[in-house]
């Protein structure tokens, strides 16, 4: 494997590390109703970076609520995703 500059394991360790972990939790069912207010807390602020990062002035206020149904877990999944590749491809 090829040795990452200081910048990309920044990125690593402070943005791709926890959405793996929290990709993680949802995959393992580890998050549950009480977790909807945490996963929007963090959906918003990589979202929002990742917006910044992109020099796209624009902050997304859309939350999910409800309860952690598969549906609102897939949600969770499908947008942490989106943002992990999006942040890995601009590494």
């Amino acid at each position: 494997m090829k040795a990452l500059s200081k910048e990309q394991a920044m990125y690593y360790l402070l943005i791709i590390n926890p959405i793996n972990e929290i990709l993680e939790g949802l995959n393992q069912n580890k998050f549950n109703d009480n977790s909807i207010l945490y996963l929007n807390q963090k959906l918003e602020i990589y979202t929002n970076n990742l917006l910044k990062i992109l020099n796209i002035n624009f902050r997304v206020g859309e939350k999910i609520e409800g309860k952690m149904n598969d549906y609102n877990k897939q949600r969770f999944i499908k947008y942490f995703s989106f943002i992990k590749e999006q942040f890995t491809e601009f590494m």
